[in-house]
């Protein structure tokens, strides 16, 4: 005997494996904005405790919101790119899902934007920026001592 809500199930498992196959090229793409939200919450997070801010459950409401209009913007936009304009840009160039992935980066690199802005305000204006400067300086610090334990190696 065949329940509704055996029905209702297996109808919900074909509607996610159809649309899983569909965005399967873009399937990276949408982990990597997915993880790049989260990271921005849970930095977000530490500079309210660092900075002592006062928050609340109801701030942490918008992860979700942001996640599902991320994700629709995206998942429509790649429908779009994928049926209707890929066939314009096709004949100028070889790369696939050229709209898809330039959406993607925009997002990501939003929420890279408000990580360095979180990372600034708990460190007194440094960010990644800063940072990347840093490591620079320091490699380049590094590159000359093992350039010179090479000559003082090759006297020998």
């Amino acid at each position: 005997m065949i329940r509704d809500s055996d029905n209702i199930i297996t109808a919900i498992i074909g509607i996610i494996g159809s649309i899983t196959i569909v965005i399967a090229p873009s399937y990276y793409m949408l982990i990597t904005i997915f993880f790049a939200v989260i990271t921005d919450t849970i930095i977000a997070f530490i500079r309210m405790v660092y900075s002592k801010e006062k928050w609340s459950w109801d701030k942490f409401y918008g992860l979700f919101v942001k996640i599902f209009i991320y994700l629709f913007i995206f998942f429509v936009l790649f429908l779009l790119d994928s049926f209707i304009l890929s066939e314009f840009y096709s004949k100028f160039t070889d790369i696939e899902h050229v709209i898809s992935k330039a959406i993607g980066f925009f997002l990501i690199w939003r929420e890279l934007t408000s990580i360095d802005r979180s990372i600034q305000i708990m460190n007194k204006g440094k960010g990644f920026r800063y940072y990347f400067k840093e490591l620079i300086n320091t490699s380049q610090g590094v590159m000359k001592d093992a350039k010179k334990i090479k000559d003082d190696y090759d006297k020998f």
